[in-house]
């Protein structure tokens, strides 16, 4: 049952195609199910057959990890909330918002840690006029865009805000920019037109 459900959430969670680590729990099951099924040989004519095929698989999945980890980049995380530009973002957050205001951000939580500040995860399947209602329906204040960023999540946010800013540029004013983060100012009232459009899905994971 828990490989069931487990499979379940990453096929129907859209956020799942993001976290290699949501295998992770899998991945005991899979080896085990694999050994089962070698056992089993025992109990036919290819019974010699069990260890020699048990020992090839082993060996090709030890020189696969030794193949991975040989190309792993071994320095110090580039990406990530210990970065200058994000710890830089972090504290103007501190320092220059209200403690009432509220952010959209792909990482909600990590965010809300490290700044104080209340922020939302638009939904992976937003499209721009989704993205407006969901604004205007929780009272958004602040866009981030982290557009140097090499993870799909926020390519995908990147682009859609940028998309909603390129149809909508008079609703947004710019308030702060680095080499990693720009963020930008819902202007007052600036998504009210809008009030008509579809509601969008959401998330605050």
């Amino acid at each position: 049952l828990f490989a069931l459900f487990n499979c379940l959430i990453l096929v129907f969670w859209p956020a799942a195609e993001y976290e290699r680590r949501f295998l992770l729990p899998l991945l005991p099951l899979f080896f085990l199910w694999a050994a089962e099924g070698l056992h089993q040989l025992e109990a036919t004519r290819l019974q010699r057959l069990e260890m020699p095929t048990a020992t090839l698989l082993a060996t090709a999945v030890l020189l696969s990890y030794a193949g991975w980890y040989s190309r792993m980049d071994l320095g110090p995380i580039r990406n990530g909330v210990t970065t200058p530009e994000a710890a830089a973002l972090f504290a103007w957050v501190k320092q220059k918002s209200d403690k009432h205001d509220l952010f959209l951000f792909p990482k909600p939580r990590a965010f809300a840690l490290y700044t104080g500040r209340r922020a939302l995860a638009h939904h992976p399947a937003d499209d721009p006029q989704r993205l407006a209602h969901t604004l205007q329906k929780y009272g958004v204040t602040h866009l981030v865009v982290h557009h140097s960023s090499p993870f799909p999540v926020f390519q995908k946010s990147s682009q859609l805000v940028e998309t909603l800013l390129a149809e909508e540029p008079t609703r947004f004013e710019q308030v702060y920019e680095n080499p990693g983060f720009r963020v930008y100012r819902l202007r007052q009232g600036a998504l009210a037109s809008r009030g008509d459009c579809q509601p969008g899905r959401q998330s605050r994971n």
